[in-house]
């Protein structure tokens, strides 16, 4: 028996007829939107099982996401959880999270799924359930307790009904939908697919924004935006000597590169003698290169470069 039908078989007979209705609204009647959420789990599903597996959490759990946003990287809820782990401000500041009014990592992906991970381990280790870890993440270890107290018992089954009802259909929500995500071919939706987009991070030493950066690479701000939601006023802070880190499609990255080495080499062309040509950005981060031209061959130029960690791009002839 696997994890999760585990799970389903802990729970109360009376809470059965909720895992019917959650399996009718992904199967049925929220079928649609169903098939899109499957369909964005590529985009981030490396990173949740990278913090899932850092902190030692059951992989099935990366699809709890999908109950709590619908994977929308920068959904808010009313009662105030943000991001695609919607976690309350509260709770991720005590986390580690950066949440003010120009930041909110609740919003990155990366650091928002590990702090849910250490969330969600810090409460199996306190109730040594998962269903009722699970139920905790939703109400708050505290009404778990209170329930606990009211049913004069321990477990899921035991002290369900004395849980707020948004709980009670939280969970077998959780358990229904990932499920399906295991396996959606079994549940009439199409097969797995692996993200072909991959992210590469630059470290930029001084505060920017991302007009600055979408002109310095030559791609859009929604580009940039998209992959960089925590920045909530666009702008990405440096100080107290800690990067402003953003994160760009290796695509444009490497659009990037040639542009910059093509520069480069037009530049060589038009010289006649050995040289050390250096370009040290004055107001954007830069890739950084170096690329080795032969002496005996001065413009067979570009023979090989590599990229190295210092902030310039230096060519040497």
């Amino acid at each position: 028996m696997s994890d999760l039908a585990y799970l389903k078989s802990c729970l109360a007979v009376q809470d059965t007829a909720y895992l019917q209705r959650a399996y009718y609204r992904y199967t049925q009647s929220g079928q649609k939107e169903t098939g899109e959420m499957l369909a964005r789990i590529p985009t981030f599903e490396a990173e949740f099982d990278r913090a899932l597996l850092e902190h030692d959490i059951p992989q099935w759990v990366k699809y709890l996401p999908m109950a709590e946003s619908r994977l929308l990287a920068q959904a808010f809820s009313p009662a105030g959880a943000a991001g695609l782990w919607q976690i309350m401000p509260a709770t991720g500041r005590g986390l580690g999270l950066k949440i003010n009014g120009q930041t909110d990592e609740r919003l990155h992906t990366k650091k928002a799924s590990h702090a849910a991970a250490k969330y969600l381990k810090q409460l199996h280790s306190q109730f040594g359930d998962w269903l009722l870890a699970l139920a905790a993440y939703n109400c708050g270890a505290g009404n778990v307790r209170k329930a606990q107290r009211r049913a004069k018992g321990y477990f899921y089954h035991e002290i369900s009904r004395y849980l707020p009802r948004q709980t009670r259909r939280y969970i077998p929500r959780v358990l229904t939908i990932a499920t399906i995500a295991e396996n959606p071919v079994l549940h009439g939706f199409p097969g797995k697919k692996r993200s072909t987009e991959q992210l590469v991070p630059y470290h930029c030493q001084r505060s920017t924004d991302v007009q600055e950066l979408a002109n310095y690479f030559s791609c859009s701000k929604s580009i940039l935006q998209r992959h960089n939601p925590a920045s909530l006023n666009g702008k990405f802070q440096a100080r107290n000597g800690v990067t402003a880190t953003i994160y760009i499609p290796a695509e444009v990255a490497n659009a990037s590169r040639h542009k910059h080495l093509m520069r480069i080499g037009n530049q060589l062309k038009r010289m006649d003698h050995p040289i050390i040509y250096s370009i040290y950005p004055t107001s954007t981060p830069s890739p950084v290169f170096a690329a080795i031209v032969q002496e005996e061959e001065p413009w067979d130029w570009l023979l090989a470069f590599k990229l190295i960690g210092n902030p310039a791009v230096s060519v040497v002839g």
